[in-house]
């Protein structure tokens, strides 16, 4: 938990100095195209605040009214990150079609670059630290980075051809075109947060082979137990697994208490991210 925290905190600190970089660079420099390129990095760090939020709830304990936790509110957290960003796509593809476009200076090409390498290095970061955590949110956040980065690469290449719009006329419109295509590249983004968490904060399960094998094999590794089907649940950074097993109908309550508490211990000696187990037992008919 203190990881996850604080690799946000860092990601927070990051986005805030690389957008307010971008942002007085784009003003200084008169690049529209890096000026847009700062509100999407700021547009991270707003969503970091409450990527910070979600994830400080989705660790509170189960309690009655809540038996399987919080680990939903990360899907929560995640779809207003996904509406938030989808309005600034708006702005910014506005802001383009009716903002002026000049040619930038030097100091544009100097201060993008810095960004660049900034973002590559938190975006490396916040997956690997997603990925060894199990945390939706980091993963979602190092989504979200390596999409700034993208638009980051490509304002580079924007900013080096405006400067040529004397030999090329054709150019004077690179501006407008790299704000286009920032804009274009945040609205898939959105999209695509909110496709993804509005599937998962309904109930999605996972197929991930490596926790089902694994829980397969340590399941039926039990004298008595044949194993019939397994659903993975995501709750935000952990599992539920909803086991069907088939048992001798004759088997008394007892040893059925036994093996659900084994079972139980089997699984989450496992250490693949399931917090909770629902059991549900077929009789053998043979």
């Amino acid at each position: 938990m203190k990881k996850e925290l604080r690799a946000l905190i860092y990601s927070m600190v990051s986005n805030l100095i690389i957008s307010t970089l971008k942002i007085a660079g784009g003003i200084i420099s008169s690049s529209n195209s890096l000026f847009s390129d700062g509100l999407h990095t700021f547009s991270d760090f707003i969503t970091d605040i409450f990527a910070f939020i979600g994830a400080k709830i989705s660790k509170k304990r189960p309690n009655k009214r809540h038996p399987f936790g919080y680990g939903k509110v990360e899907y929560i957290t995640s779809l207003f990150i996904g509406i938030v960003i989808f309005g600034l796509a708006v702005f910014i593809v506005i802001n383009a079609l009716l903002g002026k476009h000049s040619t930038p200076s030097s100091l544009a090409i100097i201060i993008i670059i810095i960004a660049v390498a900034l973002k590559a290095f938190s975006v490396i970061y916040l997956m690997n630290m997603g990925k060894k955590l199990k945390s939706q949110t980091l993963i979602m956040s190092g989504k979200e980075s390596l999409t700034d980065l993208c638009s980051s690469s490509l304002v580079i290449v924007i900013i080096v051809l405006s400067n040529f719009q004397d030999k090329f006329p054709i150019l004077k419109y690179a501006d407008l075109i790299g704000c286009l295509f920032v804009g274009i590249l945040i609205f898939i983004m959105a999209y695509g947060i909110l496709k993804e968490n509005i599937l998962s904060l309904i109930g999605e399960t996972s197929d991930d082979k490596d926790v089902l094998e694994r829980l397969e094999k340590s399941i039926e590794s039990i004298d008595g137990v044949d194993l019939k089907d397994i659903k993975l649940i995501k709750y935000g950074s952990y599992y539920k697994a909803d086991l069907v097993i088939e048992l001798d109908p004759k088997i008394t309550i007892m040893r059925l208490a036994r093996l659900e508490k084994r079972i139980s211990k089997k699984v989450k000696k496992e250490k693949v991210g399931i917090k909770y187990i629902t059991l549900e037992v077929e009789p053998d008919n043979d």
